[in-house]
């Protein structure tokens, strides 16, 4: 009869060896990019994106009193992106802003690309038609250490996944 071997030890059935790093997609870890005007930014807090599709109930006659479900309207939270730093030419967003004030259309693509551990490993989505709905600036205060621009919140007609890399 064979003896029973003492467990060895070692990782744990699932864990990662040492010095291997597991990173999965964080929810930190993400950067904004709007087409065209080549903005880019990165903020610490992204809320709202979503759908809801609305049903619509009836009632369907010599159906055993089932109600029957169809999908109605699509509704599309604003997307609200806060603490942020924007790079590049920080008039580009103010003037974009400030033309939808203006009552111009000017929708544009927003993407939020989620980043993995590898440059190449981004996935993401498409806000589509969207535009600047809210613009807040952060407190002024010579000895605060917070970044200028508040929050930004996004209204948009559409949402779809990004390319898997971009």
């Amino acid at each position: 009869m064979a003896e029973a071997k003492a467990p060895q030890p070692g990782p744990k059935p699932g864990a990662a060896a040492a010095g291997t790093l597991v990173n999965p997609y964080r929810n930190y870890n993400f950067r904004i990019s709007v087409t065209p005007g080549d903005i880019k930014g990165h903020f610490t807090r992204c809320e709202g994106l979503g759908m809801r599709i609305h049903p619509i109930r009836y009632r369907e006659g010599g159906s055993d009193g089932r109600v029957r479900l169809l999908a109605g309207p699509v509704d599309y939270p604003d997307v609200r992106l806060e603490y942020g730093i924007i790079s590049g030419d920080q008039l580009t967003i103010w003037n974009w802003l400030d033309g939808n004030r203006r009552t111009q259309r000017d929708q544009r693509s927003v993407m939020i690309d989620l980043l993995g551990p590898d440059p190449a490993d981004v996935y993401g989505y498409v806000l589509e038609e969207a535009w600047i709905c809210d613009w807040k600036l952060a407190p002024l205060d010579s000895l605060g250490r917070d970044f200028a621009v508040e929050a930004i919140a996004f209204a948009y007609e559409s949402i779809s996944r990004a390319p898997v890399s971009r």
